[in-house]
């Protein structure tokens, strides 16, 4: 499920169901305003042992392309026991 808003200075992009290494995890994009510009914002969150865990990265928007391939191995590296 895709959701657009403008809330006030943030602009929330999307929203989705997301599995990692068979792992559902909920996913949030936004971008928030920041003192030289756009941030950059993502969260993924999940259940573990009847516990939440949130993993979070954020940038500078004019640095996204450089971040993209990383980010991507970085949330690909998440493994719980």
């Amino acid at each position: 499920m895709a959701i657009s808003a403008n809330l006030g200075e943030e602009i929330f992009s999307q929203s989705s169901m997301d599995t990692i290494n068979g792992r559902q995890f909920a996913v949030i994009e936004f971008y928030s305003p920041g003192p030289q510009g756009k941030i950059y914002n993502l969260m993924f969150t999940t259940s573990v042992n009847d516990a939440m865990a949130i993993f979070t990265f954020n940038c500078p928007e004019s640095k996204l392309e450089e971040w993209e391939e990383d980010i991507n191995d970085i949330f690909e590296s998440i493994k719980f026991d």
